[in-house]
Protein backbone atom coordinates (compact mmCIF):
# COMPACT_ATOMS: atom_id res chain seq x y z
CA UNK A 1 0.00 0.00 0.00
CA UNK A 2 1.26 3.45 -0.73
CA UNK A 3 1.94 5.41 1.89
CA UNK A 4 0.47 9.03 2.05
CA UNK A 5 2.69 11.87 3.72
CA UNK A 6 1.07 15.18 4.71
CA UNK A 7 4.20 17.87 4.79
CA UNK A 8 3.81 21.00 6.98
CA UNK A 9 6.16 23.33 6.45
CA UNK A 10 6.64 27.20 6.75
CA UNK A 11 5.23 29.38 3.85
CA UNK A 12 7.90 31.55 4.40
CA UNK A 13 11.18 29.96 5.32
CA UNK A 14 14.21 30.44 4.78
CA UNK A 15 16.51 29.50 1.69
CA UNK A 16 18.35 26.87 3.52
CA UNK A 17 14.57 25.43 4.75
CA UNK A 18 12.85 25.62 1.12
CA UNK A 19 16.02 24.16 -0.28
CA UNK A 20 15.59 21.42 1.84
CA UNK A 21 12.02 21.01 1.92
CA UNK A 22 11.49 21.21 -1.96
CA UNK A 23 14.04 18.39 -2.38
CA UNK A 24 12.43 16.20 0.58
CA UNK A 25 9.07 16.24 -1.67
CA UNK A 26 11.02 15.75 -4.55
CA UNK A 27 12.92 12.90 -3.06
CA UNK A 28 9.65 11.06 -1.39
CA UNK A 29 7.51 11.62 -4.98
CA UNK A 30 10.21 10.02 -6.77
CA UNK A 31 10.06 6.61 -4.22
CA UNK A 32 6.40 6.25 -4.65
CA UNK A 33 5.11 8.18 -1.48
CA UNK A 34 2.01 10.14 -1.78
CA UNK A 35 3.09 13.42 -0.60
CA UNK A 36 0.38 16.51 0.41
CA UNK A 37 2.15 19.69 1.46
CA UNK A 38 0.59 22.66 4.05
CA UNK A 39 2.49 25.53 4.12
CA UNK A 40 1.47 27.75 7.59
CA UNK A 41 2.77 30.73 8.68
CA UNK A 42 5.40 29.76 11.85
CA UNK A 43 4.40 30.59 15.01
CA UNK A 44 5.67 34.10 17.16
CA UNK A 45 5.79 34.19 20.50
CA UNK A 46 3.61 37.57 20.21
CA UNK A 47 0.79 35.43 19.13
CA UNK A 48 0.30 33.98 22.36
CA UNK A 49 -0.40 37.44 23.47
CA UNK A 50 -2.48 38.92 20.72
CA UNK A 51 -3.61 37.43 17.38
CA UNK A 52 -2.26 39.54 14.41
CA UNK A 53 -4.95 42.27 13.26
CA UNK A 54 -5.70 42.58 9.40
CA UNK A 55 -4.75 38.76 8.54
CA UNK A 56 -6.52 37.27 5.91
CA UNK A 57 -7.62 33.44 6.40
CA UNK A 58 -8.37 31.38 3.69
CA UNK A 59 -6.71 27.79 1.86
CA UNK A 60 -6.42 27.99 -1.91
CA UNK A 61 -6.09 24.61 -3.33
CA UNK A 62 -4.45 23.16 -5.70
CA UNK A 63 -4.17 20.02 -8.40
CA UNK A 64 -1.48 18.46 -6.78
CA UNK A 65 -2.73 18.78 -3.08
CA UNK A 66 -0.99 21.89 -2.32
CA UNK A 67 -2.58 24.28 -0.04
CA UNK A 68 -1.34 27.49 1.45
CA UNK A 69 -2.39 30.23 4.33
CA UNK A 70 -2.30 33.62 2.68
CA UNK A 71 -2.32 37.15 3.79
CA UNK A 72 -2.95 40.11 2.67
CA UNK A 73 0.22 41.76 3.68
CA UNK A 74 3.93 39.60 4.50
CA UNK A 75 5.35 38.61 7.59
CA UNK A 76 1.96 38.77 9.67
CA UNK A 77 2.28 35.88 11.71
CA UNK A 78 -0.62 33.56 12.30
CA UNK A 79 -2.01 32.35 15.90
CA UNK A 80 -1.65 29.17 17.06
CA UNK A 81 -5.07 28.59 17.05
CA UNK A 82 -6.07 29.35 14.08
CA UNK A 83 -2.94 27.14 12.39
CA UNK A 84 -4.43 24.08 14.01
CA UNK A 85 -7.85 24.91 13.15
CA UNK A 86 -6.43 25.28 9.80
CA UNK A 87 -4.09 21.97 9.55
CA UNK A 88 -8.10 20.41 11.13
CA UNK A 89 -9.85 21.60 7.98
CA UNK A 90 -6.94 20.22 5.91
CA UNK A 91 -7.38 16.64 7.20
CA UNK A 92 -10.94 16.39 6.66
CA UNK A 93 -10.13 16.83 2.99
CA UNK A 94 -7.26 15.02 2.57
CA UNK A 95 -6.05 11.19 3.78
CA UNK A 96 -2.64 10.68 5.31
CA UNK A 97 -0.60 8.12 7.42
CA UNK A 98 2.11 9.95 8.23
CA UNK A 99 2.87 13.61 9.01
CA UNK A 100 6.22 14.99 8.53
CA UNK A 101 6.98 18.63 9.65
CA UNK A 102 9.30 20.95 10.03
CA UNK A 103 10.40 22.21 13.43
CA UNK A 104 8.91 25.52 13.13
CA UNK A 105 5.64 24.89 12.77
CA UNK A 106 6.10 21.45 14.74
CA UNK A 107 3.29 22.74 17.62
CA UNK A 108 0.72 22.93 15.80
CA UNK A 109 1.44 19.86 13.69
CA UNK A 110 1.68 17.74 16.94
CA UNK A 111 -1.65 19.11 17.74
CA UNK A 112 -3.15 17.38 14.73
CA UNK A 113 -0.95 14.05 15.38
CA UNK A 114 -2.20 13.51 18.65
CA UNK A 115 -5.81 14.13 17.81
CA UNK A 116 -5.71 11.38 14.70
CA UNK A 117 -2.75 9.47 16.34
CA UNK A 118 -1.30 9.69 13.48
CA UNK A 119 2.70 9.30 13.78
CA UNK A 120 4.37 12.55 13.70
CA UNK A 121 7.61 12.96 12.04
CA UNK A 122 9.76 16.37 12.96
CA UNK A 123 12.71 17.27 10.62
CA UNK A 124 15.03 20.13 13.09
CA UNK A 125 17.18 22.11 10.54
CA UNK A 126 18.16 24.49 13.43
CA UNK A 127 17.74 25.60 16.44
CA UNK A 128 15.38 28.01 16.54
CA UNK A 129 15.60 29.05 20.17
CA UNK A 130 19.35 29.48 20.58
CA UNK A 131 19.44 30.97 17.12
CA UNK A 132 16.51 33.54 19.08
CA UNK A 133 18.85 33.65 22.03
CA UNK A 134 22.09 34.88 19.84
CA UNK A 135 19.78 37.30 18.23
CA UNK A 136 19.03 38.79 21.35
CA UNK A 137 15.25 38.01 20.94
CA UNK A 138 13.84 38.31 24.28
CA UNK A 139 11.54 35.71 23.52
CA UNK A 140 13.93 33.23 23.42
CA UNK A 141 12.98 31.04 26.18
CA UNK A 142 9.45 30.60 24.89
CA UNK A 143 10.95 28.98 22.00
CA UNK A 144 12.87 26.64 23.70
CA UNK A 145 10.11 25.52 25.66
CA UNK A 146 8.04 24.82 22.25
CA UNK A 147 11.49 23.14 21.15
CA UNK A 148 11.35 20.79 24.21
CA UNK A 149 7.72 20.27 23.52
CA UNK A 150 8.19 19.67 19.87
CA UNK A 151 10.96 17.16 20.58
CA UNK A 152 9.40 14.97 23.17
CA UNK A 153 5.76 14.52 22.09
CA UNK A 154 6.82 13.49 18.38
CA UNK A 155 7.13 10.26 17.27
CA UNK A 156 10.20 10.83 15.66
CA UNK A 157 13.44 13.36 14.71
CA UNK A 158 15.20 14.16 11.92
CA UNK A 159 18.77 16.57 12.45
CA UNK A 160 20.92 17.57 10.31
CA UNK A 161 23.86 16.58 11.92
CA UNK A 162 25.58 14.09 14.35
CA UNK A 163 26.50 17.22 16.76
CA UNK A 164 22.74 18.36 16.36
CA UNK A 165 21.60 14.76 17.38
CA UNK A 166 23.65 14.77 20.62
CA UNK A 167 22.60 18.14 21.64
CA UNK A 168 18.88 16.89 21.65
CA UNK A 169 19.52 13.72 23.16
CA UNK A 170 21.55 15.38 26.12
CA UNK A 171 19.98 19.21 26.48
CA UNK A 172 16.36 17.95 26.13
CA UNK A 173 16.56 14.13 27.13
CA UNK A 174 15.53 12.56 23.93
CA UNK A 175 16.16 9.00 23.10
CA UNK A 176 19.38 8.53 20.65
CA UNK A 177 17.03 6.13 19.41
CA UNK A 178 14.37 8.46 17.92
CA UNK A 179 16.90 10.78 16.31
CA UNK A 180 17.87 9.76 12.72
CA UNK A 181 20.53 12.09 10.88
CA UNK A 182 19.60 13.86 7.79
CA UNK A 183 21.87 16.00 6.92
CA UNK A 184 21.74 18.50 4.20
CA UNK A 185 22.57 17.84 0.52
CA UNK A 186 23.14 19.36 -3.04
CA UNK A 187 23.57 17.44 -6.71
CA UNK A 188 26.89 18.26 -9.12
CA UNK A 189 25.87 20.84 -11.64
CA UNK A 190 26.06 20.29 -15.34
CA UNK A 191 28.86 22.73 -15.55
CA UNK A 192 31.53 23.05 -13.08
CA UNK A 193 34.31 25.42 -11.88
CA UNK A 194 37.59 25.32 -13.89
CA UNK A 195 41.09 26.81 -12.64
CA UNK A 196 41.65 30.02 -14.00
CA UNK A 197 43.35 33.17 -13.07
CA UNK A 198 42.89 35.63 -11.10
CA UNK A 199 40.85 33.29 -8.55
CA UNK A 200 37.45 34.66 -8.42
CA UNK A 201 36.41 33.88 -5.03
CA UNK A 202 32.78 34.27 -3.99
CA UNK A 203 30.33 34.18 -0.75
CA UNK A 204 27.30 33.14 -1.90
CA UNK A 205 24.04 33.30 0.74
CA UNK A 206 22.43 35.10 3.42
CA UNK A 207 23.25 37.87 5.44
CA UNK A 208 22.79 36.46 8.53
CA UNK A 209 25.05 37.42 11.97
CA UNK A 210 26.12 33.67 12.15
CA UNK A 211 27.67 33.59 8.58
CA UNK A 212 29.99 36.94 9.29
CA UNK A 213 29.95 38.44 6.14
CA UNK A 214 31.83 41.77 7.38
CA UNK A 215 34.85 39.02 7.84
CA UNK A 216 34.28 38.50 3.86
CA UNK A 217 34.69 42.32 3.64
CA UNK A 218 37.67 42.49 5.72
CA UNK A 219 39.08 39.62 3.50
CA UNK A 220 38.92 41.05 0.49
CA UNK A 221 40.23 44.31 2.02
CA UNK A 222 43.54 43.17 2.52
CA UNK A 223 43.85 40.29 0.04
CA UNK A 224 46.46 40.61 -3.26
CA UNK A 225 44.38 42.07 -5.68
CA UNK A 226 46.18 41.09 -8.79
CA UNK A 227 45.53 36.78 -7.96
CA UNK A 228 41.95 37.25 -6.51
CA UNK A 229 38.68 38.65 -7.86
CA UNK A 230 35.77 38.81 -4.87
CA UNK A 231 32.12 38.57 -5.73
CA UNK A 232 29.19 38.88 -2.91
CA UNK A 233 25.77 37.18 -3.58
CA UNK A 234 22.98 37.23 -1.38
CA UNK A 235 20.95 38.98 0.84
CA UNK A 236 19.81 39.98 4.58
CA UNK A 237 18.83 42.59 7.08
CA UNK A 238 22.48 43.95 6.90
CA UNK A 239 22.85 44.84 2.99
CA UNK A 240 22.60 48.18 3.11
CA UNK A 241 25.16 48.84 5.98
CA UNK A 242 27.02 45.87 4.17
CA UNK A 243 27.11 47.79 0.59
CA UNK A 244 27.62 51.09 2.48
CA UNK A 245 30.63 49.76 4.42
CA UNK A 246 31.57 48.25 0.69
CA UNK A 247 31.40 51.75 -0.96
CA UNK A 248 32.65 53.97 1.51
CA UNK A 249 36.01 51.74 2.22
CA UNK A 250 36.20 51.00 -1.60
CA UNK A 251 36.83 47.53 -0.83
CA UNK A 252 37.18 45.56 -4.25
CA UNK A 253 34.27 43.39 -3.93
CA UNK A 254 31.13 43.01 -6.81
CA UNK A 255 28.25 42.56 -5.40
CA UNK A 256 25.81 40.30 -7.62
CA UNK A 257 22.63 40.86 -6.02
CA UNK A 258 20.03 38.35 -4.71
CA UNK A 259 19.75 35.18 -7.36
CA UNK A 260 17.29 32.58 -7.70
CA UNK A 261 19.18 29.27 -6.63
CA UNK A 262 19.66 27.74 -10.17
CA UNK A 263 21.34 31.39 -11.54
CA UNK A 264 23.03 31.30 -8.11
CA UNK A 265 24.59 27.79 -8.92
CA UNK A 266 25.24 28.61 -12.22
CA UNK A 267 27.00 31.89 -10.98
CA UNK A 268 29.12 29.91 -8.20
CA UNK A 269 30.54 27.26 -11.56
CA UNK A 270 31.96 30.29 -12.69
CA UNK A 271 34.30 31.40 -9.42
CA UNK A 272 37.31 29.06 -8.44
CA UNK A 273 37.41 29.58 -4.32
CA UNK A 274 34.18 29.72 -2.21
CA UNK A 275 34.38 31.33 1.32
CA UNK A 276 32.17 30.44 4.25
CA UNK A 277 33.25 32.36 7.14
CA UNK A 278 31.03 31.44 10.42
CA UNK A 279 30.35 31.79 14.14
CA UNK A 280 31.20 28.84 16.46
CA UNK A 281 28.29 29.36 18.34
CA UNK A 282 26.10 26.24 19.04
CA UNK A 283 23.63 27.23 16.20
CA UNK A 284 26.52 26.65 13.95
CA UNK A 285 28.48 23.63 15.13
CA UNK A 286 24.46 22.07 15.12
CA UNK A 287 24.26 22.74 11.61
CA UNK A 288 25.14 21.38 8.03
CA UNK A 289 25.20 24.34 5.89
CA UNK A 290 23.96 23.73 2.15
CA UNK A 291 26.00 26.57 0.91
CA UNK A 292 29.48 24.87 1.45
CA UNK A 293 27.89 21.59 -0.35
CA UNK A 294 26.83 23.87 -2.66
CA UNK A 295 30.15 25.29 -3.24
CA UNK A 296 31.66 21.69 -3.37
CA UNK A 297 28.63 21.18 -6.34
CA UNK A 298 29.69 23.45 -8.39
CA UNK A 299 33.65 22.48 -7.93
CA UNK A 300 34.84 25.18 -5.39
CA UNK A 301 37.12 24.63 -3.01
CA UNK A 302 35.97 25.84 0.21
CA UNK A 303 37.42 27.86 2.73
CA UNK A 304 35.53 27.74 6.37
CA UNK A 305 35.78 27.53 9.87
CA UNK A 306 36.51 24.18 11.08
CA UNK A 307 32.70 23.85 12.59
CA UNK A 308 31.28 21.22 13.35
CA UNK A 309 30.49 18.52 11.41
CA UNK A 310 30.46 20.48 8.16
CA UNK A 311 34.24 21.88 9.04
CA UNK A 312 35.56 18.12 9.97
CA UNK A 313 34.11 17.11 6.54
CA UNK A 314 35.73 19.54 4.55
CA UNK A 315 39.25 18.28 6.18
CA UNK A 316 38.25 14.90 6.05
CA UNK A 317 37.40 14.74 2.27
CA UNK A 318 39.68 17.55 1.56
CA UNK A 319 37.72 19.21 -0.77
CA UNK A 320 38.79 22.85 0.57
CA UNK A 321 40.89 24.33 3.56
CA UNK A 322 39.14 24.04 7.62
CA UNK A 323 40.34 26.76 9.35
CA UNK A 324 41.64 26.54 13.20
CA UNK A 325 41.44 30.19 13.70
CA UNK A 326 39.31 33.29 12.06
CA UNK A 327 41.69 35.45 11.93
CA UNK A 328 41.55 37.37 8.40
CA UNK A 329 45.12 35.95 8.07
CA UNK A 330 44.18 32.44 8.47
CA UNK A 331 41.68 33.19 5.17
CA UNK A 332 44.49 34.95 3.37
CA UNK A 333 47.05 32.26 3.40
CA UNK A 334 44.29 29.84 2.76
CA UNK A 335 43.75 31.72 -0.70
CA UNK A 336 47.33 31.97 -1.38
CA UNK A 337 47.26 28.14 -1.26
CA UNK A 338 44.99 27.19 -3.56
CA UNK A 339 46.79 29.53 -5.69
CA UNK A 340 48.90 26.24 -6.16
CA UNK A 341 47.10 24.94 -9.87
CA UNK A 342 47.79 20.96 -8.58
CA UNK A 343 46.54 21.65 -5.02
CA UNK A 344 43.30 23.55 -6.55
CA UNK A 345 42.44 20.78 -8.88
CA UNK A 346 43.06 18.17 -6.50
CA UNK A 347 40.17 19.77 -4.13
CA UNK A 348 38.11 20.36 -6.61
CA UNK A 349 38.01 16.96 -7.83
CA UNK A 350 37.30 16.06 -4.39
CA UNK A 351 34.51 18.31 -3.65
CA UNK A 352 33.09 16.90 -6.46
CA UNK A 353 33.37 13.27 -5.86
CA UNK A 354 32.01 13.73 -1.98
CA UNK A 355 28.47 15.13 -3.51
CA UNK A 356 28.33 12.28 -5.49
CA UNK A 357 29.17 9.54 -3.66
CA UNK A 358 28.18 11.08 -0.04
CA UNK A 359 25.75 14.37 -0.23
CA UNK A 360 23.86 13.66 -3.29
CA UNK A 361 20.08 14.49 -1.72
CA UNK A 362 19.42 10.95 -2.99
CA UNK A 363 21.75 9.55 -0.86
CA UNK A 364 21.37 11.76 2.17
CA UNK A 365 17.68 11.64 2.28
CA UNK A 366 17.62 7.68 2.40
CA UNK A 367 17.40 7.64 6.03
CA UNK A 368 14.46 9.21 5.78
CA UNK A 369 12.89 6.31 3.46
CA UNK A 370 13.86 4.03 6.36
CA UNK A 371 12.32 5.89 9.07
CA UNK A 372 8.90 6.05 7.05
CA UNK A 373 9.44 2.19 6.29
CA UNK A 374 9.44 1.43 9.97
CA UNK A 375 6.96 3.69 10.72
CA UNK A 376 4.70 2.20 8.24
CA UNK A 377 5.37 -1.34 9.96
CA UNK A 378 4.49 -0.35 13.51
Amino acid sequence: MTMRVLFIHKAHGGLGDRIRVENMIKFLREKGFVVSEASVPSISPQSFKHTCLNLIRYMLPFHDSRFFIASRRPNFYLDLNVSINFLNRISRKISFDVILAQSLVGWSALELSEKTSIPCIIDVHGLIAIEARNRSCKHWRVLKQLEAEVFKRCTHLLVVSKAMKEYIASCFNVGRDKITVVTNGSDVQDFTSRYDFPLKVIYAGNFSYWEKVYDYLEIAKKANQHAFKFFLAGDGPPKKDILRQITNEKIPIQYLGYMHRRKMLKTMSTCQVGIAPSTRDLSRIVAFPIKVLDYMACGLPTIASRVGDWGEMIERENCGISLETDKIESYLDALEVLREKDVWLEKSRNGIQTIKQKYSWNKVLSPLQEVLTEISRK
